[in-house]
């Protein structure tokens, strides 16, 4: 039996060695990419670790309140996570959170999480959702409730100290 599939195998790397050795390569690159850290969020975020302070700091908060929903597994979550940081300190009238589906399931259950990332927004009892990242929907979304984006400090370093 084992004979069979091994004979099997063999004849599909001897027959596509170029296609064998990219499916290699990108199982590798996989299984790296996992192993590396989650990116820090940073920005004004909060990490949701309970149920208990899901109830007290966003439902229990007055005023627009926005969650990402991640996994620390998910590749557009890894991406996301600096970007939602920034946008935490564009948009100071609006609360940032993050759950950690993996961790606090109780909560994500309880919102119908279905795919990572979905980012939520809350306010005035209307909620608004997108799913999977997409930079473009969720400054809309924030802008719609928070009026637009507060420019961020530049830094000019690296510049002409003559005209800096």
């Amino acid at each position: 039996m084992f004979g069979s599939l091994i004979d099997m195998v063999t004849g599909f790397v001897a027959s596509y060695p170029a296609l064998t050795a990219y499916v290699v390569i990108m199982t590798l690159f996989t299984l790296y990419r996992k192993s590396l850290p989650f990116p820090e969020t940073g920005g004004k975020v909060t990490s949701i670790t309970s149920a208990e302070q899901w109830k007290s700091e966003v439902q229990g908060h007055v005023g627009p309140v926005i969650c990402d929903f991640y996994a620390t597994w998910c590749p557009p979550c890894r991406t996301a996570a600096p970007i939602y940081g920034a946008l935490s300190l564009q948009y100071p009238k609006v609360k940032f959170v993050k759950v950690n589906v993996d961790e606090v399931g109780e909560v994500s259950s309880a919102e119908g999480i279905r795919a990572m990332p979905t980012f939520k927004l809350y306010n005035d009892g209307k909620v608004e959702t997108v799913q999977g990242f997409s930079e473009s929907k969720i400054t809309a979304m924030l802008t719609a409730v928070a009026g637009p984006p507060v420019a961020l400090p530049t830094s000019t370093t690296g510049g002409n100290p003559k005209t800096d």
